[in-house]
């Protein structure tokens, strides 16, 4: 097993160049079933062309890239930021010297959201640790291998020089997916929404494009059937499109020609259903990438009457599954087994998506200070101001007395009960 293995894989190490046999599965033009690589022959431009998957793939973007993300350390069980930890810097401020990390994950979010899979290459220094992460598009990913138990993707570097990367060294971050290492792109599976949307837009555009402000014809009320009168005929109308047909002829003076009568006709767009079948694409379009309807401009679709319910359902449907792949993949590839053992982790902090009015955020903070869940000084943290002296002392509910001066006070009672005890006091002494 192990000579078919080097026989399969070459390493070169003075240069680390790793060659593989046999052909690369999945490319940014091809959809993989089955461990096939197959061509796609569905037009793109198409798909790119439909409003809704776009507005669905900025809003995943966006939300990404505006969430905090943290290394965290557990110390005494008990979880907090590891500024000091080298990667959260990359993470969480600047992954290159090019990017910030806003630009850097709302990049790689959407090319997920539009192709199903995106990548990052990550730079070490000599024993490992991560360094930089640089963007690696899509279409410089030609494929992938899979030999025993390790992946090997195909990478054509800037166009200019075929290299082969192991997968421990390449972010890849991707949609649902057929065979556990490729990503399904969205075009694929919403091919005929997206089909039917841009026709049903196109039919509509091109009806406002021919004067669908009119809901009369032209009729000629003498046709010579004539080679010479069918000819003059034609340019006569023609000429009369060109002059008082189209939306931005709407307004202006009609002049019939002679031997043409006006005669009205029935024309309404949502008869032939054009505008429902808009609606309906764009209802499921936002139904695959899990997005809430009243944000795609479906508000009649929308279950929920309280944004903040909304906010909520959108995080823990949607959100929380993006979060986690992320949150898999970046923990795999830039801890270490022992770190992540000792509890260790990266994650997307979810409850900055949640946003709730001032008077309930007010109340929440104020109770959780009230409840000794938090000190003063970490409400007025929370409200950007400044801390107090003796704000980092957790109180309760019992007038606001600090913690330790309640235990302090139950000692001395403990204590007073056994002095009465062993001095024989009578109870109205």
């Amino acid at each position: 097993m192990l000579e078919n293995f080097l026989k399969k894989l070459k390493i070169d190490k003075n240069t680390r160049n790793i060659t593989t046999t046999g052909d690369w599965i999945g490319s940014t033009n091809s959809v993989v079933i089955n461990g096939t690589s197959i061509p796609n022959y569905y037009d793109d431009s198409m798909f790119n062309n439909i409003s809704t998957v776009y507005i669905c793939a900025k809003i995943l973007a966006n939300t990404l890239s505006r969430l905090p993300i943290n290394v965290y350390k557990s110390e005494n069980r008990f979880k907090s930021i590891d500024i000091e930890d080298p990667r959260h810097f990359l993470l969480h401020h600047q992954p290159n010297d090019i990017l910030d990390s806003f630009h850097f994950w709302n990049y790689l979010e959407l090319q997920r959201c539009l192709t199903g899979n995106s990548f990052a290459y990550i730079h070490r220094q000599f024993g490992g640790m991560p360094t930089s992460l640089e963007i690696i598009p899509n279409s410089w990913v030609t494929g992938y291998k899979k030999i025993y138990n390790n992946v090997f993707y195909n990478i054509n570097y800037n166009y200019t020089r075929e290299i082969t990367v192991e997968a421990k060294d390449l972010l890849h971050f991707r949609d649902i997916t057929k065979d556990t290492i490729w990503g399904i792109s969205p075009v694929q599976i919403l091919k005929m929404n997206a089909s039917v949307s841009y026709k049903a837009l196109s039919t509509v555009n091109n009806v406002y494009d021919n004067d669908a402000r009119s809901t009369k014809i032209l009729k000629p009320s003498v046709i010579n059937k004539s080679i010479g009168d069918k000819a003059k005929y034609e340019e006569l109308i023609k000429k009369v499109t060109e002059t008082v047909s189209g939306y931005d002829k709407a307004g202006g003076w009609i002049t019939l020609p002679s031997n043409m009568d006006l005669q009205e006709v029935q024309m309404n767009v949502n008869d032939a259903l054009f505008l429902a079948t808009v609606k309906f694409s764009a209802g499921q379009i936002a139904s695959f990438y899990g997005i809430p309807p009243n944000l795609v401009g479906l508000f009649e679709q929308s279950k929920f009457n309280n944004v903040e319910q909304m906010q909520l359902n959108f995080t823990s449907e949607t959100f929380a599954a993006i979060a986690k792949m992320y949150r898999r993949e970046l923990e795999k590839k830039l801890l270490y087994k022992d770190e992540i053992l000792g509890g260790k982790s990266i994650e997307f902090n979810l409850r900055a998506m949640v946003e709730t009015d001032h008077k309930t955020r007010t109340d929440i903070l104020l109770n959780e200070v009230k409840g000794g869940v938090r000190t003063i000084n970490e409400y007025r943290r929370e409200e950007d101001l400044p801390s107090v002296e003796g704000g980092d002392v957790l109180l309760t509910f019992n007038q606001n007395t600090p913690i330790n001066q309640i235990k302090e006070l139950a000692l001395d009672v403990e204590k007073l009960k056994a002095y009465i005890k062993n001095n024989n006091f009578k109870s109205n002494e």
